[in-house]
């Protein structure tokens, strides 16, 4: 299901079917621990720049924050009404996260709680990113849709035409790249 590497290549975590997500050392090719807290499979999992936390994202409708040197739980954070398909973070540090519901959610930490949610996709929200204006979207609604980072306001629309946008990339310039049923 989900896997991230963390940025300095030391360890993995990688989600399962069963809920339960991995610690991987990468230079000794093993399991170095586990972290127990998902009730269905983790789909999607992002790790901090620091390392020491990563956020992972499931069919249980969660999203939750974990500490990697403990191997703890941090919280969850709630508000999702369908499985989570991405997790990712945003330049500044903020938590983003896309589910099933038709929602992109940009978390608060600190109140653990929804700062924002963006609506406007009309089916489950495949992938989300944050770029330095604001943040992209793509769904099973066949659209990738750009959102202004002050006000949270959809900036922009782009529809696939012939059916459902799966990959989103940015390139320099601001320009992006969407791949979808049609090629």
């Amino acid at each position: 299901h989900g896997l991230a590497l963390s940025p300095n290549n030391v360890h993995a975590v990688a989600g399962g079917a069963d809920g339960g997500i991995r610690l991987l050392d990468v230079a000794r090719n093993e399991r170095s621990g586990t972290f127990v807290g998902h009730t269905a499979a983790v789909r999607c999992l992002a790790v901090f720049p620091d390392g020491a936390t990563f956020i992972s994202g499931g069919n249980d409708n969660a999203v939750r924050i974990w500490n990697t040197a403990t191997r703890t739980l941090k919280f969850t954070l709630k508000g999702h009404r369908d499985r989570v398909r991405c997790v990712g973070l945003g330049p500044d540090g903020s938590v983003l996260s896309c589910s099933n519901d038709k929602t992109v959610r940009l978390w608060d930490l600190g109140t653990r709680k929804a700062a924002a949610t963006l609506l406007g996709h009309k089916g489950p929200v495949l992938g989300a990113a944050a770029t330095a204006a604001g943040y992209l979207s793509f769904g099973l609604d066949g659209t990738v849709r750009a959102w202004d980072a002050a006000t949270h306001a959809e900036r922009l629309r782009f529809e696939q035409k012939g059916g459902q946008v799966h990959a989103v990339a940015m390139m320099e310039g601001g320009r992006v790249v969407s791949g979808g049923d049609d090629g």
